[in-house]
């Protein structure tokens, strides 16, 4: 055999391993967002990721989750596998994909995230394959704020998590404005269960703000929980491994173990005030 029919069979062999891995690689992108759709908010189209359980139901619980203003940037874990995980505790799961975070349009991607929950709650509401007594949202930094302040005062929404929830320390416009969302909310009209899972070393966001609402959800005589885990940072709790655990026990109802408030410590703060100090304002 001449070596130059030696070199065509291997290139042959080459592209037929090549086009069998290609060919899985589509597969596997097909299978995972076949369930996907989409949906139109001010005239723009945006992608809901899409998780189903294998078992068919007449009617299944759902958990809608709102991801970060780092999401594809900074968040460091793939909805579609967060998507899968719940669809593997049985929870029909929705994840509407927002634009990628821009500093110098922070106020702007806030404003969309909180139009966009609104139009993925209405749909959840009419769609006939959602449990309504069921119905959880979740959301993580960015996207708890708009989840605390969309969907926790819903009549429809059974849980409101929020992740990683605080006031960022990069932006002093959102600063203020999560703070006074935790302060001036109208606690007597939330009518969600609410959760809070936040990280003692998250130098990203204050998380005192959770106390805020802790407190508060307390005085109005409503139902929190909250967890606050001694290590890990911000982004930690932006992935499956450190909080879905408890985050899915929670959503069964089942026990889950709580503090009794959230409190940064000392030598935490000394750092956060040494971080604002050399630019991160």
């Amino acid at each position: 055999m001449n070596k130059n029919l030696l070199l065509i069979l291997l290139v042959i062999i080459i592209l037929l391993v090549s086009f069998s891995s290609l060919s899985g690689y589509f597969i596997y992108l097909e299978s995972e967002t076949k369930n996907d759709f989409t949906i139109e908010v001010n005239d723009k189209d945006y992608n809901v990721i899409v998780g189903k359980p294998g078992k068919e139901l007449k009617k299944y619980p759902l958990v809608i989750y709102h991801h970060g203003g780092g999401y594809r940037t900074l968040e460091p874990f793939e909805l579609h596998k967060v998507a899968q995980m719940f669809a593997e505790e049985g929870f029909l799961f929705w994840a509407p994909e927002r634009t990628p975070w821009a500093p110098e349009r922070a106020l702007e991607t806030l404003k969309e995230a909180q139009v966009m929950s609104k139009e993925i709650l209405d749909l959840a509401i009419k769609n006939p394959e959602v449990n309504k007594s069921n119905i959880n949202v979740v959301g993580f930094c960015l996207g708890s704020w708009v989840a605390f302040e969309n969907d926790a005062q819903s009549p429809y929404v059974r849980t409101v998590s929020l992740l990683g929830f605080g006031a960022p320390y990069d932006d002093t416009v959102l600063y203020d404005y999560v703070t006074d969302l935790a302060n001036n909310t109208d606690y007597s009209k939330i009518s969600a269960k609410m959760l809070i899972m936040v990280s003692e070393e998250d130098s990203r966001v204050d998380i005192e703000v959770g106390e805020t609402v802790r407190r508060k959800m307390i005085q109005a005589n409503k139902t929190i929980d909250c967890v606050e885990y001694p290590t890990g940072g911000h982004l930690s709790l932006a992935g499956p491994k450190n909080y879905t655990t408890d985050l899915v026990k929670y959503l069964k109802g089942e026990k889950i173990n709580t503090s009794d408030s959230i409190e940064v410590d000392e030598a935490l703060k000394k750092k956060l005030e040494r971080i604002r100090k050399t630019g991160y304002w």
